[in-house]
């Protein structure tokens, strides 16, 4: 017998938000997405709820129409592991490579609109000295809270 889900998990909720997250800043459309995938864009929109959780098949075909490793659409990545005398040499498993997407949990006042409006203005910033001023910014104000 098998037992009825309760609602998403708490990983499938993290990972189509990372899906989400990255779409917006790159500027794609659900349609376009699932245009690529060969879905509806009401499946895209369950997979970014966590409504439906992405296998692991469909998973990799979103990092790759992202541009991004499938790793990065995870919530827990591994930490590094640490080198030098006595430690084991790192696997590939082991090494933390930087992420496109690599984001924070949001603070409750946030909400996923403003997160989503200021993707989208902050992707239409070409200049990458205004783009590095822009995040250093967030990055203070942030800092002083």
């Amino acid at each position: 017998m098998k037992l009825k889900s309760s609602g998403p998990k708490p990983v499938d909720i993290e990972v189509g938000r990372r899906v989400k997250a990255r779409r917006l800043a790159i500027g794609m459309s659900q349609e376009r997405l699932a245009s690529i995938l060969g879905v509806t864009y009401q499946q895209v929109q369950k997979y970014e709820r966590g409504t439906n959780r992405i296998g692991s098949s469909r998973l990799a075909e979103i990092a790759k129409a992202l541009s991004v490793p499938v790793a990065a659409l995870f919530e827990d990545q591994p930490e590094p592991v640490a080198t030098g005398a006595g430690a084991p040499a790192p696997g590939l498993a082991e090494e933390r490579q930087p992420f496109v997407v690599d984001t924070p949990r949001l603070d409750p006042a946030s909400t996923p609109r403003d997160v989503a409006d200021l993707l989208v203005v902050f992707a239409r910033v070409t200049d990458p000295v205004l783009r590095r001023r822009i995040i250093d910014l967030i990055q203070a104000i942030a800092d002083q809270r």
